[in-house]
């Protein structure tokens, strides 16, 4: 940045536009932005110095690269106005005032192109209302579209995700959906060619009892790889019965079915009672793969494997020792393992398969990962003084708005009530920064999804000896809160190390894609 010339205000210019707002051609797009703040610039009478933008990124939060860039060189007093051409493309709803309080603070001014407020008391409401209106859009926009995905299951019509085998897509005229810069929506519709493949691998798990056996046949027939965990998914998949299920929406008759009733109905029957059959699935001839991992949360202790006799065959579980040894009364008791392996790997392959998923398990994690108490203790302290004197505040309000006597004490009162709201948001902000910094590493979606992928397919070549080696370098631990509920905390840099020589090889890949740390 350049020293400020005499007599000339040193003006940058801030550019925000998020995904959504590419989509429009008005104001949000940054290079209109561009034009329109170095216009104001030249109407101070400014010298324009340089340009921070954010492009993709949110205005409902302040975790943006060239905002904290732009922060940073205004602590360092490189400029004094920042042009914004509206309140939004700073921030929005309360991440509009804490960064104009941030840059007030550090002496610098801010300046929107569009957006112009008086120093009186109309001008304080209307800001005000303002930024109340611009928090309150993002949240409008997701009720928006939770309702239009609502609306579109009830329509029968796709909301994404995987393409399943036998289906194939047409788009369907709707003038309430149809839009001239999108994509008219889709409907499900049965692939010719694809679709006797489905039935024949119904009749065959039907007449077989073996996931096994479909798996071959399928493989045989189609150029996918099918996996154990794929087949019994196709099995399951209510899709095939002409159901569409989308988050918490079902439609039960949505589209055309591949497999009528009758099957439908006797292939669920049989799975249900070959569930615990090593003919229906070989890998319940497999070892406890989690063993050490797994831990009774009620009890505190570690559960241990162990076999029982049930009536066609054993059956192996991992037992809680403290109703075992102590005789104590435990929830949990003892869980399945192989379905307790099935859930874990089922767990991997539906987050290597979908973005949205993986990006739900990494949000997820990064709240859970625990924070020094003495923040969480301060941020507690200053969310209460920020919410007496946001009460304080409206109650002021009420009784500017009732034309009461003392306007004077009242108007004096409430810029020191907004003196002190701006202080409490900053701090608050501020310890806000303090925690996500003590946090670990925002891990990559992408490269997670790419590495669980290859993991999986490891997983359905690998021996039964590499497979007690391979799911503990990804698991770290599972803790069990009740016999069908738990907590799975995965690993991002396993010891490869502890694998055979072949097997080290086919997985050395995977190791550089992983970023440090574990999440849950």
């Amino acid at each position: 940045m350049a020293r400020k010339p005499l007599g000339q205000l040193r003006c940058v210019s801030y550019l925000r536009c998020s995904t959504d707002d590419q989509r429009h051609g008005d104001f949000t797009t940054i290079d209109t932005q561009r034009q329109l703040n170095t216009e104001r610039v030249a109407s101070l009478g400014g010298v324009h110095i340089g340009d921070y933008a954010d492009e993709g990124r949110t205005g409902t939060n302040l975790k943006r690269p060239d905002w904290k860039r732009m922060l940073a060189d205004a602590q360092a007093h490189l400029f004094d106005v920042v042009i914004v051409t509206y309140m939004s493309r700073l921030g929005r709803g309360n991440a509009f005032t804490i960064a104009e309080y941030e840059l007030e603070k550090a002496g610098v001014r801010v300046e929107m192109v569009r957006e112009q407020f008086t120093d009186d008391l109309i001008g304080y409401i209307g800001k005000n209302t303002t930024i109340m209106m611009d928090g309150l859009y993002p949240r409008m926009v997701s009720q928006w579209t939770k309702t239009k995905l609502e609306a579109m299951v009830a329509k029968g019509y796709r909301c994404g995700g995987t393409l399943p085998f036998g289906f194939t897509t047409e788009s369907v005229s709707d003038p309430d959906f149809s839009k001239p810069d999108k994509e008219p929506p889709k409907r499900l519709i049965v692939h010719p060619d694809e679709a006797p493949f489905v039935v024949q691998a119904f009749n065959i798990f039907l007449e077989t009892k073996s996931t096994e056996k479909v798996r071959q046949y399928l493989n045989g027939v189609t150029t996918r790889l099918w996996s154990l965990d794929s087949v019994a998914l196709l099995l399951r998949n209510e899709v095939y019965r002409g159901v569409l299920i989308f988050g918490q929406w079902r439609n039960n008759s949505s589209h055309e079915p591949i497999i009528h009733d009758e099957l439908w109905k006797a292939v669920q029957e049989q799975r249900a009672l070959t569930v615990r059959s090593s003919k229906a699935d070989p890998v319940d001839t497999a070892s406890f793969y989690l063993r050490g991992l797994v831990h009774c949360s009620h009890c505190g202790v570690r559960m241990t494997p162990a076999n029982h006799h049930g009536s066609t065959s054993k059956v192996r579980y991992y037992e809680c020792t403290s109703n075992t040894k102590w005789k104590r009364v435990c929830p949990v008791k003892r869980v399945n393992a192989l379905q307790l392996h099935a859930a874990v790997l089922d767990h991997i392959r539906r987050a290597a398969l979908h973005p949205t998923r993986m990006a739900e398990i990494i949000r997820e994690a990064v709240k859970i990962v625990p924070v020094s108490d003495s923040l969480d203790n301060e941020l507690s302290a200053v969310n209460r003084r920020l919410k007496d004197v946001e009460k304080s505040t409206k109650s002021i309000m009420t009784a500017i708005e009732s034309g009461g006597a003392g306007l004077r004490v009242l108007l004096t009162r409430l810029a020191e009530l907004q003196s002190q709201q701006g202080k409490l948001q900053a701090e608050q902000y501020q310890i806000k920064v303090r925690m996500e910094e003590g946090k670990l590493s925002r891990p990559n979606a992408e490269a997670v999804q790419a590495t669980w992928a290859r993991f999986m397919e490891v997983w359905e070549k690998a021996s039964e000896e590499d497979r007690n080696k391979l799911l503990p370098l990804l698991v770290e631990r599972v803790d069990m809160t009740e016999k069908e509920r738990g907590t799975c905390r995965l690993v991002f840099e396993p010891a490869y190390s502890a694998l055979t020589s072949e097997s080290h090889t086919s997985l050395c890949g995977i190791n550089s894609e992983l970023g440090s740390g574990g999440w849950t």
